[in-house]
């Protein structure tokens, strides 16, 4: 080893003392050296055959180091007689000629291997052949070659049934190498997942995320945004075979998503954490079907979809599904139903009238430096009136020479509220600033959610005097609506409302870039605050009974009603959006651009995001 500059001769010499000399250990020793220079870069063609003539030494420990050097030194012309030493009596033999044939990458000796897995009696053979399985697997897909690895991918299910952990474990994760054959077999790795121990959970967690990671990031990246979805039909038709393929199993594990034991649900939970994104596709159907079901089992359902997408970063669900569910948990909020998993709740407000307190709002934190402000929305008669003040309130902003024109029902809301909710954000940051501050909510509570973003993005100090002494403890906020209400009025476009409405603009960019108001748009709701607000006025007044019989009967109190009505939409038709507008399709049997009020409820739009993953 020390002739580095002379290989050639000191390889010679090593291929001499390996066939000649009488004692064991020194031939042993060749066999290593040789290892040592094939490993270092120098070329052992030739002492390959001396090697390859080693391999049926009298000496196990020849014989050893003799396939332990072919790793290096050997090609795919040695791996016949490395196969042939797969029955030597001494298993270290055989367990180094496995791992050698995987090093070697070569799909001949894919047989020979098989064979080991499925009757060598030695476990740590076992656990070595299915290694080199999966090497071999890697090697193919990396140079693409296009072979049938349906075989191999049977011996190594059969081997899911070895007595031994070690070797279930190594069969598991060799499986994840071997692409689309191993996808039939994906129900029996499910199988496993249940009925296993830690090793065994932590293998099918890494065969999963082997084989379904990457097509579960492009899904989901596609699914939330238009932009994307031509450009991974590949991934979505890959994502929805390995759906598919588990579907069976996923759905007996989501039924104890709903059982009464606590810890029945929290291992139904980490199961489906442990599956990813292929689960979470059987689950969407589950979600879509749960629509019209009892809350407890709605919101499970949600929380187990949710569960499969916070595996790793890259497939994680963007929070408009979080927010989404959140939106809907928020009319009957209980920490036992919790649709979203790993949050904390901070706060939770509920009205109490006689004491000025008419929002219901809550703040949760989670582990992933998020923190979520959720609002309710209309569901009171003190709700409605909020609703129905329409007149603009003048919010005048020096440091923008301008005025903002604001919803005075929403914003008067949000004055009242501003200072409870900054205190209870705060207390949830603990001192540490949030990475993402996150407003929600459906219909109302989209409206004050905006209004609470447009009230913090603002100057404090010259919007809300009481709120000087602190900043809002986040480096970026996160405002996400469902068939809310626009806020802002654009008025006559004075220069003083346009240039305040433009700042605004920039400000809630710069502080909320990701934000988006989810619509549909036969969503009579939003329609209403904007420049559609005639059309809305419209419809229901032609088709209203009530109205036309008001018109043949009390003509006086139409006309009054009438002219109320137009005042309402000279203000109405002034609103307009804030954030990005992103459009949903509407719910299956909605057809048309006519309004239909059935399509508001926010469980519309929680299935409509959902739907997303499904259609892309």
């Amino acid at each position: 080893l020390t002739l580095g500059s002379r290989p050639v001769q000191v390889l010679n010499a090593l291929e001499a003392v390996l066939r000649h000399d009488s004692i064991p250990f020194v031939r042993s020793a060749a066999c290593s050296a040789i290892r040592r220079l094939a490993a270092a870069g120098a070329i052992c063609g030739q002492s390959c055959m001396a090697l390859e003539d080693a391999l049926s030494d009298n000496a196990w420990q020849v014989r050893w180091n003799a396939a332990k050097a072919l790793a290096f030194a050997g090609s795919e012309q040695q791996v016949r007689s490395l196969a042939s030493c797969l029955s030597d009596e001494v298993w270290l033999v055989r367990l180094e000629v496995c791992a050698s044939l995987g090093m070697l990458g070569d799909l001949t000796a894919r047989d020979a291997l098989e064979r080991a897995l499925r009757s060598d009696c030695d476990s740590r053979v076992r656990e070595e052949a299915a290694r080199s399985l999966a090497a071999i697997g890697k090697s193919a897909r990396q140079l693409g070659e296009s072979t049938d690895l349906s075989s191999c991918a049977d011996a190594l299910v059969a081997a899911l049934q070895d007595e031994e952990i070690k070797v279930r474990s190594a069969a598991i994760a060799a499986l994840g190498s071997q692409a689309v054959a191993a996808r039939e077999h994906a129900s029996s790795l499910v199988e496993q997942l249940l009925t296993g121990d830690h090793d065994i959970r932590a293998a099918v967690f890494r065969f999963f995320q082997e084989a379904t990671s990457h097509a579960g990031t492009r899904l989901v990246a596609a699914a939330f945004d238009a932009g994307k979805r031509h450009q991974v039909r590949q991934e979505v038709e890959e994502m929805m075979a390995w759906s598919k393929a588990i579907a069976r199993p996923v759905l007996r594990v989501a039924q104890d998503l709903r059982a009464a034991s606590h810890e029945a649900r929290h291992t139904a939970e980490r199961h489906l954490w442990l599956l990813g994104p292929a689960a979470g596709i059987c689950l969407v159907n589950e979600v879509i079907k749960a629509k019209d079901a009892d809350y407890p089992e709605r919101m499970a359902t949600i929380r187990g979809l949710i569960s499969c997408f916070t595996r790793s970063e890259g497939a994680r669900l963007p929070p408009d599904l979080a927010c989404a569910a959140l939106s809907e948990w928020i009319y009957e909020p209980s920490l036992e139903h919790l649709p979203v998993p790993g949050l904390e709740l901070v706060k939770l407000q509920t009205p109490e009238e006689h004491h000025g307190i008419n929002l219901q709002w809550a703040v949760l934190r989670d582990c992933w430096g998020s923190c979520f402000v959720v609002f309710r929305g209309s569901e009171t008669v003190l709700d409605w009136t909020e609703n129905s003040y329409l007149s603009l309130r003048r919010v005048v902003v020096p440091a923008w020479q301008g005025v903002l024109l604001l919803h005075s029902g929403f914003w008067s809301t949000a004055e009242a509220e501003s200072l409870c909710l900054l205190e209870a954000i705060r207390e949830a940051s603990a001192g540490v600033p949030f990475e993402t501050l996150i407003l929600c909510g459906g219909s109302k509570g989209g409206a004050n959610a905006l209004a609470a973003a447009i009230q913090w993005s603002v100057s404090h100090a010259e919007l809300v005097a009481e709120a000087q002494d602190e900043a809002l403890p986040c480096r970026e906020m996160l405002v996400v609506t469902f068939g809310a209400p626009n806020i802002v009025g654009r008025g006559s476009g004075k220069p003083e409302t346009t240039r305040a409405l433009h700042e605004l603009h920039t400000v809630l960019q710069k502080k909320a870039p990701r934000s988006r108001a989810w619509s549909f748009s036969q969503d009579p709701v939003p329609a209403l605050m904007s420049a559609r607000s005639r059309h809305v006025i419209l419809q229901y007044h032609k088709g209203s009974y009530a109205v036309g019989a008001l018109r043949r009967f009390m003509p006086e109190a139409y006309k009054k009603v009438n002219k109320y009505l137009k005042e309402a939409a000279r203000v109405t038709t002034t609103f307009q959006p804030v954030l990005a507008e992103a459009w949903l399709d509407p719910p299956p049997g909605v057809r048309g651009s006519r309004f239909q009020a059935s399509v508001h409820p926010q469980r519309n739009y929680t299935e409509a995001l959902c739907r997303r993953l499904l259609n892309c």
